[in-house]
């Protein structure tokens, strides 16, 4: 069998997976092919036994770059991600014939790229020999790095607090285990720490940390002459960092900067400066990327910053641990250098640490806060004298630990986050007590960190994964995790609701796809508005809705539906009046299937749709004939004298009925493609550029398109194309000539030129009936049928001598 008959065959029995009855199937396979081809959705079939593809849709080798004939007949296992592919093989082997799968894997593009996919896949029966596997698959990048971007930066930031803690708990830090507990939430292949000696002039590195795999570059690393690096040098003593994505771009200035850190098989790298807090440069703080280059986001540099802040302040504090008296006063210092705004109070409730973050945070400064007693803390955060997590240190049965959203308790430390709804900041928190040298309570201690934009970054990751991005209903992945969620004895009788949007299409093709989208939103908010609010509604392909309505009897889902389509009647007409084909269907016991239930709501909804299809196509030659009118700024007098002269000249050539119904219909949209023509080109009152007479010259094709895509139009498409054809082939798009233009064409190039030319264009002022019909006799046998010139000229005249 050829592989066009093969395709065919395999399509003709895909359709058969919506069971439709053999007098329907011819209409339906167009509309399903249509439906499928355009989802917004990559929707595929392939062979149960290998995986290879047997069909994929038209979205599809958009999405993945390969075309159908790369992908065709050929297994997607090598494309997939070799970490992926043995999670999403086990996956498809749990799919059945009821009961689907879902995996999410990585996939390769043509680009070399991978993109993360979100597929659901179920197994389908075309006969009782030949079982498929049915998979619709949606690009989820974007939320796969958002969540990786989300991942990363919480791993920095535990990262940072932990290493905080560890300055915290003793005078002796291990700073290779910080550096590793760092290194490792950064993805870095190499952390190390220089010191300068001997006046600046001496440089070594004296703490080193590598991940696996990595080899060891301290030990070349030592008693460096930093006079040879007076590039790197000079930006450290300006308390710049130094960010390189890529070593072999460094400038020649940095030639021997370039070529120490090649010996060490550096790719990228950041370092920060070290510096006490009398802004002395006493070293830096390294991170290396040995396997590839690396883009530093702000914020993370902005934290690591913070990291050789509290490495600074450890080395000083090292310095002066033996002149310092008080161990409040070692840790008040420590404390004012953490990342997190941290304050600590006495036993009696006074504050006695508040610290430079925290003064940022607040906006309040440590010296107008110490001392200060009766919950003053709270007032930049709750507006309110207020308990916040620092008192249930010292009270654990307060009632205030039920409004965290979340509280922990770890040893003695407690860990929580609460929303505030005066500074509309949500704040994760973690307290602990505070003991003296004699281990007596004394106190507590609480770091606030403002994690508002964390938490804004997972609403979205749980929006992308829940919702259609253009209607913000439910998308179909969630809908159908809610049908498992509910499919349940309590929740019947169940009712399902199937939309399918009449009318897509001709919208996309006559008005764009920015007017089909608005068509799509003011369909979305109809049903938002029809159903109830327990009803979960979601958008289930590219024009098709899903209601779910449990508790729901028939006659109840029925009367929505109504509603539904007294809503649409009473909507706005433009471009065209919404219209929704709906279909409804209920499960009432428990041994019925639900996805039977939904493929049964599916076969009523297109059966509804085929019954109401030639009304939606008349409503909409009615908008596009209104769209032209208010476009041209044609009088509806003006189309109806153009369509009286084709009328008489139809007659005098003896057209049929059937044939002078075209006419008529070809005289009032032959223009239609001028919908899409900006106004400022159309209207313009100078002579238009080569440029935008191009733009005008498209609109015969641009009609020509409109029409095809319309049944009733079909008939005039090819004389829409040709109607600025001229009689001896030079005019435009297809520079044909004589007999090959359509006699409709030709009719109304004569009419329009004459009504063009006796009503004036922007550019152009109107001349005399009797000088149009001469332009005309002088252009018969060039731009127009000499015959039909003859003719028009007669009925002219006749009207004349009437007059």
């Amino acid at each position: 069998m050829p592989k066009n008959d093969i395709t065919d065959n395999f399509l003709g029995n895909f359709l058969e997976l919506f069971r439709l009855s053999e007098e329907d199937l011819p209409l339906s396979e167009q509309k399903y092919r249509t439906i499928v081809e355009n989802a917004n959705d990559i929707i595929s079939v392939h062979r149960a036994s290998d995986l290879s593809y047997l069909y994929i849709n038209s979205t599809g080798p958009k999405i993945l770059g390969w075309s159908k004939k790369e992908l065709i007949r050929k297994s997607p296992v090598n494309l997939i991600h070799p970490e992926d592919l043995t999670r999403a093989l086990e996956k498809i082997k749990t799919a059945g014939i009821e009961d689907g799968c879902t995996c999410e894997y990585r996939f390769l593009k043509k680009d070399s790229q991978y993109l993360w996919l979100e597929s659901n896949g179920k197994k389908i029966r075309f006969n009782a020999e030949t079982v498929a596997l049915l998979i619709y698959s949606r690009d989820i990048s974007e939320r796969k790095a958002l969540e990786e971007r989300v991942r990363q930066r919480l791993n920095l930031e535990e990262a940072i607090t932990t290493a905080s803690q560890l300055f915290l708990a003793a005078d002796s830090v291990d700073l290779v285990k910080i550096m590793g507990i760092v290194g490792e939430a950064v993805t870095a292949d190499r952390v190390y720490i220089f010191e300068f000696f001997d006046e600046g002039k001496k440089t070594s590195n004296t703490c080193e940390w590598c991940a696996v795999g990595i080899e060891s570059a301290q030990e070349m690393l030592q008693d460096l002459d930093s006079s040879l690096f007076p590039w790197w040098l000079g930006r450290l003593k300006n308390g710049e960092n130094i960010v390189i994505q890529d070593v072999n771009a460094l400038p020649a200035e940095a030639n021997n900067e370039k070529f120490l850190l090649q010996s060490q098989g550096i790719k990228s790298l950041l370092v920060v400066p070290i510096r006490l807090k009398n802004s002395e440069l006493v070293g830096f703080l390294g991170f290396d990327d040995n396997q590839s280059t690396r883009k530093w986001l702000a914020e993370d540099i902005k934290t690591l910053r913070m990291l050789a802040e509290m490495i600074a302040l450890y080395w000083t504090r090292c310095q002066v641990k033996n002149a310092l008296r008080e161990s409040e006063q070692r840790l008040a210092s420590i404390i004012d250098f953490l990342p997190d705004a941290t304050f600590a109070i006495d036993n009696q409730g006074r504050v006695i640490i508040w610290n430079r973050a925290m003064e940022e945070m607040s906006g309040i400064k440590g010296e107008d806060m110490l001392g200060k007693d009766n919950y003053e803390y709270a007032l930049p955060f709750f507006s309110k004298r207020h308990p916040m997590l620092i008192d249930l240190v010292m009270n654990p049965d307060h009632p205030l630990k039920e409004k965290y959203l979340f509280l922990k308790k770890h040893d003695e430390t407690l860990v929580g986050e609460i929303y505030s709804p005066q500074s509309g900041l949500y704040m994760f928190g973690t307290a602990s007590p505070l003991y003296d040298a004699n281990n007596r309570w004394v106190g507590a201690i609480e770091s606030i960190r403002d994690v508002t934009e964390r938490r804004r970054a997972e609403e979205k990751i749980r929006y992308l994964s829940h919702f259609d991005k253009l209607t913000g209903l439910y998308n179909r992945s969630f809908f159908e995790e809610e049908v498992k969620r509910l499919d349940k004895k309590e929740y019947l009788p169940i009712s399902i609701i199937i939309g399918d949007v009449n009318g897509l299409k001709l919208v996309n093709d006559a008005f764009g796809h920015r007017e089909g989208d608005r068509l799509l939103l003011r369909a979305a908010q109809i049903l938002k508005d029809s159903c109830r609010q327990e009803d979960i509604i979601a958008r289930w392909g590219g024009d098709e809705f899903i209601i779910l309505l449990p508790n729901t009897y028939h006659q109840q889902a029925f009367h929505i539906c109504q509603r539904i389509k007294n809503a649409c009647q009473q909507s706005e007409s433009e471009p065209i009046q919404v219209s929704i084909a709906l279909g409804t269907a209920s499960k009432e016991t428990v041994d019925e299937n639900i996805f039977t239930i939904i493929k049964e709501t599916d076969d009523r909804m297109y059966s509804n749709k085929v019954q109401e299809s030639k009304n939606t196509r008349n409503s909409f030659i009615l908008s596009l004939e209104n769209s032209l009118r208010n476009r041209t700024r044609k009088s509806q007098f003006y189309i109806v004298h153009k369509q009286e002269t084709a009328k008489q000249l139809g007659l005098l050539l003896g057209l049929s009925k059937n044939e002078l119904q075209n006419l008529l219909l070809l005289a009032s949209l032959h223009d239609i493609g001028i919908i899409t023509i900006p106004p400022e080109i159309l209207f313009k009152a100078a002579a238009l550029t080569p440029g935008e007479w191009e733009i005008i010259k498209k609109h015969p094709e641009t009609g020509y398109r409109i029409a095809q895509s319309t049944p009733e139009l079909l008939v005039i498409a090819e004389a829409i194309l040709a109607h600025h054809e001229r009689w001896d082939g030079s005019g435009y798009p297809q520079g044909i000539a004589g007999q090959e233009i359509p006699l409709g064409a030709r009719i109304l190039a004569i009419i329009d030129s004459y009504n063009a030319m006796i009503s004036g264009r922007p550019y152009k002022a109107a001349i005399s009936p009797s000088q149009a019909l001469q332009e005309i006799h002088r252009c018969a046998g060039s731009q127009f049928d000499p015959d039909l010139v003859r003719l028009f000229l007669e009925i002219k005249k006749g009207i004349s001598r009437r007059q």
